[in-house]
């Protein structure tokens, strides 16, 4: 073999070892296939909501998205955009009736506004009542208790002096603390709602009470006058709920904690409280 064929040869090699090395350079450098998405481009936005909600869980304008369906999937009860562009606005403030999932299209059966029937019994937490009571300007803080307010409830009874022969006094209890306003006169407002109004003129309050609760308050009704007195909103939520019954010297004290409700019984003070 001559030098020339040697060094032709050499080359070559040379040649196919560089070319083996780019070829693999090239395969490590090639991106993974990505996994096979279904893009809907041409569907139908449909009202969805952003977020899972629980059963009462009020929607916010945040919790509500307009998403692509393709029109093989499209049911009549779903809100479409072309339909209603302006459902979202409409249904912020909407209280869902049922669970729903992230994604899941809205429909009028599962969001409920305000004002629709129904409407008052999503509000409600699960093992709650909704009660009515009559207010006045004076026994409801001038108008400024606004629904999602709590309230602490109070009974004056006026009752005869008995034995020292003093006259009719009255006394004052405080039978129900921490009570949610649901609405007034029929008006809910959303807890996030702008341009909240500064004071609220009713006749009527409804309020969210236990079984126990309600039948407490309906007794303190025909026992005397009712009035609600404003809480703070930095005031602890996790509080004792008082109860006295007419005509008896020991008061029954509900505990709700963490989601369980303990009842104990405790001697009742003289004074306002008693």
């Amino acid at each position: 073999m001559s030098m020339r064929q040697i060094i032709v040869l050499g080359v070559a090699l040379l040649a196919a070892v560089a070319a083996l090395f780019l070829v693999r350079g090239m395969a490590a450098r090639a991106p993974a296939p990505e996994k096979s998405q279904v893009v809907v481009t041409n569907g139908i936005p449909v009202l969805v909501v952003n977020r899972a909600l629980e059963q009462g869980d009020t929607a916010q304008p945040s919790d509500l998205a307009w998403v692509n369906f393709p029109q093989e999937t499209m049911s009549e009860n779903y809100i479409q955009q072309p339909n209603a562009p302006k459902a979202m606005e409409d249904f912020s403030g909407a209280v869902a009736r049922f669970p729903m999932d992230k994604g899941e299209p809205v429909t009028a059966a599962k969001l409920l506004k305000p004002g629709e029937q129904g409407f008052m019994a999503a509000m409600l937490k699960p093992g709650y009542r909704a009660v009515a009571v009559p207010i006045t300007d004076e026994s409801a803080a001038a108008g400024f208790i606004l629904p999602n307010d709590r309230v602490d409830v109070l009974v004056t009874r006026r009752m005869n002096g008995g034995e020292s022969g003093g006259g009719e006094e009255a006394r004052t209890n405080t039978i129900l603390e921490n009570v949610r306003v649901l609405a007034i006169d029929g008006h809910y407002r959303a807890p996030t709602q702008d341009k909240e109004p500064t004071t609220m003129v009713g006749s009527v309050a409804t309020l969210e009470l236990t079984p126990t609760d309600a039948e407490m308050l309906a007794m303190a009704d025909k026992m005397g006058d009712i009035a609600l007195a404003l809480r703070g909103v930095r005031d602890d939520p996790q509080v004792a709920s008082a109860h006295r019954k007419a005509g008896e010297q020991l008061g029954a004290v509900k505990i709700h904690s963490f989601g369980k409700v303990t009842e104990t019984t405790v001697k009742a003070t003289a004074g306002a409280g008693q």
